[in-house]
C-alpha cells in the first residue's frame, strides 16, 4: 500500500478515511503541513512526499540536496523522524546522521543544514522537532541531545549531565517557555519528561515506560504517550496517568480541540479517540501497516506509516476554514461591544458585510497569515457573550468566527504578522506578545503599558512595528526595544486599526492604512515618514464608524493577476490608453504615482508634476517601477489585435477572458521585462484619452 491508491474508503470513528498515493514504498515516520492542501510527510532513506491538496489524492516525491546526509557513508541506512515548519516557505526534516541530520526546505528546495555535533563513528538521531516561530525551534534526539535554532544558526542547549544517556523521541511547546520533551531515561525502559521554562530544562517526570510522543492544546492540556498503552496527562501543575484502554505503545497524537485527540499506535491498523473524558482505542483489521505520525487541521487529518502508508480522514462535522481571498477584510464595533466583520473589494471599493454581527464578542483586532492566508482575530476585554482576550479563527468566505485559545491576557488590542509568520500582539497594559497559531497562548517579549490600539510590523525592516495611541503614531524597534512617539497629533482622529500596504495594492509599499473611531470608514493613507496624510477617500458607501481592525491577505493579491509573455523588442503602437488623473480614488487603490515617461525610451522618474505627452496636456498616472497602462477594448478583435501589438500569448486564456467595453490593464516589469494583464478595473473611474504614441521598451 502507498505506491498505488487503492481507492477505498471507509468510516472509522468520525472520520471518513480514504487511501492514499504516496508514491512510495519505504516506511513514513513523521508528517506536518501548513494546511489542508500543503503537506509534507518525511520516512526511510531520506524520502520527503508533498501533498498540495489535489483531488486525486497523490503525493509527490521532492527531491534533496545532498540525496543522504555528506557525513553519511554508503554502508549506514539513514532516514528522516520527523518534520515541523513555520510557514509554506520555512520547513525542517531532521532524522539520523554521523552528527544527526537537519534538511531545510525553503519553499523552493531541500538543503542539509549545519548542526553542531561532531561526526561520529556511531552516529546519532533526531527524533523530533517543534517550534513556535522561524527563529524558535527546538529538535531533540539520541544522547539526550537538546537543539535550539535562532533564525540563523543551531545550537546545543545546556542540560544536565545525567541527560546524556537519555533518548529523547518527541518536543511540543505551548510557548516559547513552555517547552516539553520526552523519551527514555536511561535505564533501558523507564520514561522522562523534561521541561523548558525559557531559561534551563529540568527533569519534570519519570515514568516506568518509555515515552514515544507529546502533544498538547494549551500548557495545561498535554499529553505523554508511551509503552504498553502509557497516556499521561498535565494540567499545568502535576502529571497524572489516563487509563488507555490498550496495552500497544502509542507513538504520536494531534487533535482538533481539547475533546477531540487521535493517538497512534505501533500495532496494525490502531489508533486511540479522547472524547475530553475518556480514551477509546479503535481497530481496523485489514490494515497491516503500522501507523507512526498524524497531523491535521480541523476537519482533516493524515496519518503516516508503514509502507508509504498514508491515510486521510474527514469528519464533515469540522467544517474546514476557508482562507482569506484578495480583498481588505476589516471588523467593526458596533454599541459597545458587538462585532461584524466585512470586506472592501479591491476592485470596485464595494464594502460588503462578512458573516453574522457577533454580540458582545468585542472583537478588537484582525489579521491574516502572511503565506497561508488564514484570517486570525482576538477579543477585548469587554465581553458578555465569550471570552476576554480571546484568540480565533475567521472564516475568509462565511465570516465565521472558530474559537483557538486564551492568549492568557485580559485584552488584544490589535494584531500583526511580521514576515516570516510570527504573529505579534498589543495587550492593553502589558507590552507586546506573540501567539502560537495552534493554542491561541500569548508570550510576553516586551513590557510596556503605553495603551496602544492600533499595531502593524514595517515590512523588511526587521521587528520595527508602528503602534497608535490616539492620534499619535509611536514606534517600536524590537531590535533596542525602544518605543518613541514619531508622529504626535498627526493622525485624523483617535485611530484603532494599523495596516501597512503590501506592494502593488492599496497603497504604495510602506504607506499606513488606518481606520479611525467614530468616522466612517475610508481608506485612509497615512506617511510616517512626513507624518503626513497622502490619500482620504470619503467616497465609500458604508455605516461602518468605528474600524478595530484591517488586514490584507499579501499572499493571495500577489497571485492574482497573469503572466502573458516577453515583450517584443521593437516599439509599440497603444490604440488607446486610458490614463488617470493623479490623486483620485483609483491611484489610491492601484498605488500610482505621477511619474515622467520620456518618449525617447527611458523608464519612469517620480515627479511631482504632471508630463506633457507630445498629443496634448494630460497627465499620465504611472505605478512606482512597473509601467501600467489600461485599455478599454470595444470589441474581441481589437483586444486580440491590441494583444497582437504587444506580442502577448493568445493563449493565455486569463488575458482573452473579457473583451467588449471591458477595461483590461497591462503591466510591464522593465527589470524582467514581462507582461502581465488584469481586468475588471473599477467602474466610473474618469479618464483621460490618450491617442497613439511610440513606447520602446529597452
Amino acid at each position: 500500500m502507498g505506491m498505488m491508491a487503492m481507492e477505498r474508503s471507509f468510516a472509522w470513528g468520525d472520520y471518513t478515511w480514504t487511501e492514499m498515493t504516496s508514491n512510495t514504498s519505504g516506511d513514513l515516520e513523521g508528517v506536518w503541513g501548513s494546511s489542508a492542501s500543503d503537506i509534507f510527510a518525511v520516512g526511510e532513506d531520506g524520502v520527503i512526499v508533498h501533498y498540495d491538496g489535489n483531488p486525486e489524492g497523490e503525493w509527490e516525491n521532492m527531491p534533496i540536496s545532498p540525496s543522504r546526509p555528506n557525513s553519511l557513508p554508503q554502508n549506514y541506512k539513514w532516514r528522516f523522524f520527523d518534520i515541523w515548519g513555520s510557514s509554506p516557505t520555512n520547513v525542517f526534516a531532521v532524522g539520523y546522521g554521523l552528527g544527526g541530520a537537519i534538511y531545510h526546505y525553503d519553499g523552493d528546495s531541500w538543503t542539509e543544514m549545519k548542526t553542531p555535533f561532531q561526526p561520529t563513528n556511531r552516529g546519532m538521531s533526531f527524533d523530533g522537532i517543534w517550534g513556535n516561530s522561524a527563529t524558535n525551534v527546538f529538535v531533540v534526539g539520541s544522547g539526550g541531545a537538546i537543539l535550539h535554532y535562532n533564525g540563523e544558526t543551531w545550537s546545543k542547549m545546556s542540560n544536565k549531565s545525567s541527560y546524556r544517556f537519555h533518548h529523547l523521541n518527541g518536543v511540543w511547546g505551548s510557548s516559547a517557555n513552555d517547552v516539553f520533551a520526552v523519551g527514555n531515561n536511561g535505564n533501558g525502559t523507564g520514561g522522562t519528561i523534561l521541561h523548558y521554562d525559557g531559561s534551563e530544562w529540568k527533569e519534570q517526570k519519570t515514568t516506568t515506560e518509555y515515552l514515544r510522543g507529546v502533544w498538547g492544546t494549551s500548557s495545561n492540556n498535554v499529553f505523554a504517550f508511551g509503552r504498553r498503552g502509557t497516556i499521561l496527562h498535565y494540567d499545568g501543575e502535576k502529571w497524572t496517568e489516563q487509563s488507555s484502554g490498550t496495552s500497544g505503545h502509542l507513538l504520536n497524537a494531534w487533535g482538533s480541540s481539547e475533546d477531540n485527540v487521535l493517538a497512534v499506535l505501533s500495532s496494525s491498523g490502531q489508533m486511540s479517540h479522547y472524547n475530553g473524558s475518556h480514551w477509546k482505542t479503535r481497530w481496523k483489521s485489514d490494515f497491516n501497516e503500522i501507523f507512526e505520525d498524524i497531523w491535521g487541521v480541523r476537519g482533516d487529518v493524515f496519518v503516516v506509516g508503514w509502507s508509504g502508508t498514508i491515510l486521510h480522514g474527514h469528519d464533515d462535522s469540522i467544517v474546514n476554514v476557508a482562507q482569506a481571498s484578495c480583498q481588505l477584510y476589516a471588523v467593526h464595533d458596533e454599541k459597545r461591544n458587538d462585532s461584524q466583520f466585512f470586506t472592501v473589494s479591491l476592485d470596485d471599493l464595494t464594502v460588503s458585510e462578512l458573516g453574522p454581527m457577533y454580540k458582545g464578542h468585542d472583537i478588537e483586532s484582525l489579521a491574516i497569515h502572511p503565506e497561508t492566508n488564514m484570517i486570525y482575530a482576538a477579543s477585548g476585554d469587554d465581553v458578555t457573550n465569550g471570552k476576554p482576550g480571546h484568540f480565533y479563527r475567521v472564516d475568509g468566505e462565511t465570516g465565521e468566527l472558530i474559537p483557538v485559545g486564551s492568549t492568557g491576557f485580559n485584552e488584544i488590542e490589535d494584531l500583526a504578522f511580521s514576515p516570516d509568520g510570527t504573529l505579534y500582539a498589543w495587550a492593553k497594559g502589558e507590552g507586546l506578545i506573540t501567539i502560537d497559531l495552534a493554542t491561541g497562548k500569548g508570550t510576553l517579549v516586551f513590557p510596556d503599558k503605553t495603551p496602544i490600539e492600533g499595531l502593524t510590523l514595517k515590512k523588511n525592516e526587521g521587528n520595527v512595528f508602528f503602534g497608535a495611541v490616539g492620534t499619535d503614531l509611536l514606534r517600536y524597534d524590537g531590535a533596542t526595544d525602544t518605543l518613541e512617539v514619531i508622529c504626535p497629533n498627526g493622525l485624523l482622529g483617535e485611530t484603532e486599526a494599523l495596516e501597512i500596504m503590501p506592494d502593488g495594492l492599496l497603497k504604495p509599499d510602506g504607506q499606513l492604512l488606518v481606520g479611525t473611531h467614530n468616522v466612517p470608514f475610508g481608506l485612509h493613507a497615512f506617511d510616517a515618514q512626513t507624518c503626513q496624510v497622502i490619500e482620504a477617500d470619503e467616497t465609500l458607501s458604508n455605516q461602518y464608524n468605528d474600524v478595530e481592525g484591517i488586514a490584507v491577505p499579501v499572499a493571495a493579491c500577489s497571485s492574482t493577476s497573469s503572466s502573458c509573455a516577453a515583450l517584443a523588442q521593437e516599439d509599440l503602437q497603444v490604440f488607446e490608453a486610458i490614463f488617470m488623473e493623479p490623486f483620485v480614488l483609483y491611484m489610491a487603490i492601484r498605488s500610482m504615482v505621477v511619474v515622467d515617461y520620456d518618449i525617447t525610451g527611458e523608464w519612469p522618474i517620480p515627479l511631482s508634476t504632471s508630463i506633457t505627452p507630445p498629443t496634448g496636456n494630460y497627465t499620465a498616472g504611472f505605478v512606482s517601477g512597473p509601467l501600467h497602462l489600461e485599455a478599454t477594448m470595444r470589441s474581441q478583435a481589437e483586444l486580440e489585435a491590441a494583444l497582437a501589438a504587444f506580442n502577448l500569448d493568445k493563449a493565455n486564456k486569463a488575458c482573452l477572458a473579457e473583451v467588449a467595453g471591458k477595461v483590461i490593464r497591462f503591466n510591464f516589469n522593465p527589470s524582467t521585462r514581462i507582461w502581465s494583464c488584469s481586468v475588471n478595473l473599477p467602474n466610473g473611474v474618469p479618464p483621460q484619452h490618450l491617442d497613439l504614441f511610440p513606447m520602446k521598451c529597452d
